[in-house]
């Protein structure tokens, strides 16, 4: 009869048949972590525009010009600041 041997792997043995499925879990979270980072920017790309626009036809509709930069928004007339407003 055939006898087989008792085989025990060590702990932290490499198993070559696993490499591919650790190399698709890490490829897999890089994903999701670059999926995630990409709706994060849009957000943030699309509330700071609908803040300039809230800034130039709201805010500074009556202006001869205005600028808009991190929330600040300033209002010019004359070359000279008549109006702030800083969105939150």
């Amino acid at each position: 009869m055939n006898k087989i041997k008792n085989q025990t792997l060590e702990p932290f043995e490499y198993n070559k048949s696993n490499g591919w499925r650790t190399l698709a879990i890490i490829f897999f979270i890089l994903l999701v972590l670059e999926t995630l980072f990409i709706v994060w920017a849009f957000q943030v790309g699309s509330q700071d525009i609908e803040n300039e626009n809230q800034c130039s036809i709201n805010v500074c509709a009556d202006a001869d010009s205005y600028s808009y930069v991190d929330g600040l928004c300033e209002c010019y007339s004359n070359n000279k600041v008549y109006h702030s407003f800083y969105f939150s």
